[in-house]
């Protein structure tokens, strides 16, 4: 499956934080003896914190929007601040008004290994 479908074009947070949890498969032994292999072809997947603050309240409305689209499960391609593009999936996130004209955003992206 070819993602087609990009994030809107609206600037993050700087400092949105990355967190990595490689999957591996883990076989313990008596004696404190343990085997580990990588689940996996892509087994480190990148997680992130992405924060929009103090944004026009329609690119709040536009963002959750998108992602209601989505419905948690189809990816579709983000680009991280000063990196690459990537297929990401969102799962969940939340969004709130903090004057008559802004809001912030707060969302977890997860990378995917789409066909």
């Amino acid at each position: 499956m070819t993602t087609t479908v990009q994030f809107p074009a609206i600037d993050c947070t700087f400092g949105s934080p990355v967190s990595y949890a490689p999957r591996v498969l883990k076989n313990a032994y008596g004696n404190g003896y343990e085997q580990r292999v990588g689940d996996g072809l892509n087994t480190v997947a990148e997680k992130w914190t992405v924060a929009w603050q103090g944004i026009a309240w329609n690119e709040c409305l536009e963002i959750n929007s998108f992602l209601k689209a989505q419905k948690g499960y189809l990816p579709f391609l983000w680009t991280p601040p000063g990196e690459a593009p990537l297929q990401v999936k969102c799962e969940s996130w939340s969004r709130e008004k903090t004057s008559g004209t802004t809001g912030n955003v707060q969302a977890t992206f997860e990378q995917v290994f789409d066909l």
